[in-house]
């Protein structure tokens, strides 16, 4: 029920910043940008890491070693 403003940073900068990973956390120039985009319900809609799309549509097009297609 929090405003998603006030809640993403608990799982993004704030995680990045206490940990000092200085390239996470954020969208900036010389970022590692991982995007995640979300519907309006909280469902996983798009995800990006790495410059790659992980997920479409809220499924997945890539798959881990240990992860079953």
């Amino acid at each position: 029920g929090e405003p998603l403003n006030e809640v993403l940073p608990v799982f993004t900068s704030n995680v990045a910043r206490l940990l000092a990973l200085t390239r996470k956390g954020t969208l900036r120039v010389d970022a590692d940008a991982d995007i995640a985009v979300l519907s309006a319900d909280g469902s996983l809609r798009y995800l990006w890491a790495m410059g790659q799309l992980m997920v479409e549509h809220g499924q997945p097009r890539q798959f881990g070693h240990f992860e079953t297609r």
